[in-house]
């Protein structure tokens, strides 16, 4: 199977090695990028993501590839290839978001 075009910006804890993650305290400023793909944050019932902060952002997000849209590739991580509309973010088991 094929990826679904890499999102710009891409945080997990999902990993089968550890189990417990956690990421926090993350900042993200003052970036500006072209993808088919926005952000996907995804923590998981073991790790937790928190506190990530968005700042100064300019991210356009644009299909270019022939290939059909409405799949996300959580890989590597908690699943592999999920249907899933179209999102500038998708965020799952997060905690303290700030788009300051």
């Amino acid at each position: 199977m094929v990826g679904r075009a890499e999102p710009i910006i891409y945080v997990t804890t999902c990993d089968t090695e550890f189990p417990k993650r956690v990421i926090s305290n993350l900042p993200f400023i003052n970036l500006t990028a072209n993808s088919e793909n926005g952000v996907i944050l995804l923590g998981s019932k073991g790790g937790l993501l928190s506190n990530l902060r968005f700042s100064g952002m300019n991210l356009t997000c644009r299909r270019w590839a022939n290939y059909p849209g409405g799949l996300v590739d959580y890989r590597p991580g908690c699943q592999d290839v999920v249907n899933h509309g179209a999102a500038g973010i998708i965020m799952e088991y997060i905690e303290g978001f700030d788009r300051g």
